[in-house]
Protein backbone atom coordinates (compact mmCIF):
# COMPACT_ATOMS: atom_id res chain seq x y z
CA UNK A 1 0.00 0.00 0.00
CA UNK A 2 1.31 3.45 -0.84
CA UNK A 3 2.62 5.41 2.15
CA UNK A 4 0.12 8.26 1.72
CA UNK A 5 -2.82 5.86 1.63
CA UNK A 6 -1.41 3.89 4.57
CA UNK A 7 -1.16 7.09 6.62
CA UNK A 8 -4.64 8.23 5.63
CA UNK A 9 -6.22 4.88 6.56
CA UNK A 10 -4.48 4.95 9.94
CA UNK A 11 -5.65 8.52 10.63
CA UNK A 12 -2.09 9.85 10.52
CA UNK A 13 -0.51 12.78 8.70
CA UNK A 14 1.90 12.27 5.81
CA UNK A 15 4.64 14.80 5.10
CA UNK A 16 7.39 14.93 2.48
CA UNK A 17 10.60 16.91 2.36
CA UNK A 18 14.18 16.95 1.14
CA UNK A 19 16.80 15.01 3.05
CA UNK A 20 19.84 16.56 4.68
CA UNK A 21 22.27 18.28 2.30
CA UNK A 22 19.98 17.72 -0.68
CA UNK A 23 19.85 13.99 -0.02
CA UNK A 24 17.00 11.66 -0.93
CA UNK A 25 13.35 12.45 -0.40
CA UNK A 26 12.15 11.49 3.06
CA UNK A 27 8.58 10.49 3.84
CA UNK A 28 7.43 10.74 7.43
CA UNK A 29 4.30 9.37 9.06
CA UNK A 30 3.38 11.02 12.31
CA UNK A 31 0.39 11.34 14.57
CA UNK A 32 -1.16 9.98 17.71
CA UNK A 33 -1.39 6.22 17.83
CA UNK A 34 -4.63 4.88 19.28
CA UNK A 35 -5.96 1.34 19.56
CA UNK A 36 -7.92 2.01 16.35
CA UNK A 37 -5.02 3.12 14.14
CA UNK A 38 -2.05 1.33 15.75
CA UNK A 39 -2.68 -1.97 13.93
CA UNK A 40 -2.84 -0.23 10.55
CA UNK A 41 0.41 1.61 11.27
CA UNK A 42 2.35 -1.51 12.27
CA UNK A 43 5.92 -1.37 11.03
CA UNK A 44 7.16 -3.68 8.31
CA UNK A 45 10.45 -5.55 8.13
CA UNK A 46 13.09 -3.41 6.43
CA UNK A 47 11.56 -0.02 7.25
CA UNK A 48 13.72 2.67 8.81
CA UNK A 49 12.43 4.66 11.75
CA UNK A 50 13.57 7.61 13.83
CA UNK A 51 12.91 7.13 17.54
CA UNK A 52 11.00 10.02 19.10
CA UNK A 53 10.49 8.49 22.55
CA UNK A 54 11.45 5.15 24.02
CA UNK A 55 10.67 3.74 27.44
CA UNK A 56 13.46 1.29 28.27
CA UNK A 57 11.02 -0.76 30.39
CA UNK A 58 9.59 -1.95 27.05
CA UNK A 59 12.95 -3.31 25.84
CA UNK A 60 12.61 -7.06 26.30
CA UNK A 61 16.01 -8.05 24.88
CA UNK A 62 19.29 -6.28 24.14
CA UNK A 63 21.95 -7.67 21.83
CA UNK A 64 25.05 -8.54 23.83
CA UNK A 65 27.20 -6.55 21.36
CA UNK A 66 25.28 -3.29 21.88
CA UNK A 67 27.43 -0.26 22.69
CA UNK A 68 24.53 1.50 24.42
CA UNK A 69 20.76 1.61 24.88
CA UNK A 70 18.45 3.14 22.26
CA UNK A 71 17.81 6.88 22.68
CA UNK A 72 15.48 9.42 21.03
CA UNK A 73 16.86 10.60 17.70
CA UNK A 74 18.40 7.25 16.76
CA UNK A 75 17.68 5.90 13.28
CA UNK A 76 16.94 2.17 13.36
CA UNK A 77 16.05 -0.53 10.85
CA UNK A 78 13.18 -2.95 11.60
CA UNK A 79 14.77 -6.38 11.48
CA UNK A 80 11.71 -8.42 12.40
CA UNK A 81 8.08 -7.93 13.48
CA UNK A 82 6.35 -10.26 15.95
CA UNK A 83 2.56 -9.98 16.03
CA UNK A 84 0.79 -11.29 19.11
CA UNK A 85 -1.22 -9.75 21.92
CA UNK A 86 1.33 -6.93 21.78
CA UNK A 87 3.32 -6.20 18.61
CA UNK A 88 7.07 -6.47 19.20
CA UNK A 89 9.85 -5.18 16.95
CA UNK A 90 13.47 -6.29 16.67
CA UNK A 91 15.37 -3.11 15.82
CA UNK A 92 18.99 -2.50 14.85
CA UNK A 93 20.88 0.78 14.79
CA UNK A 94 23.80 0.23 12.44
CA UNK A 95 25.12 3.51 11.02
CA UNK A 96 27.65 1.68 8.84
CA UNK A 97 27.60 -1.99 7.77
CA UNK A 98 29.23 -4.12 10.43
CA UNK A 99 29.20 -1.40 13.11
CA UNK A 100 26.22 -2.18 15.34
CA UNK A 101 25.52 0.63 17.81
CA UNK A 102 22.65 -1.23 19.40
CA UNK A 103 20.16 -3.98 18.74
CA UNK A 104 17.03 -4.47 20.81
CA UNK A 105 13.60 -6.07 20.88
CA UNK A 106 10.97 -3.51 21.90
CA UNK A 107 7.26 -3.75 22.71
CA UNK A 108 5.21 -1.42 20.47
CA UNK A 109 3.41 0.54 23.22
CA UNK A 110 6.77 1.66 24.65
CA UNK A 111 8.06 3.53 21.59
CA UNK A 112 7.06 6.53 19.50
CA UNK A 113 8.65 6.86 16.08
CA UNK A 114 8.62 8.45 12.66
CA UNK A 115 8.73 6.15 9.65
CA UNK A 116 11.45 7.16 7.16
CA UNK A 117 11.20 5.82 3.62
Amino acid sequence: MAEKERAWRAGLTFAEGNGCAGGPLICILFGTFTDDNRQMATLKTGEKIKLIKINLEGVTYRDWMSERDPIPGDIARVEEVFNGDVTTYRLACEPAPGFLTWGATVLDPFIEYEILC
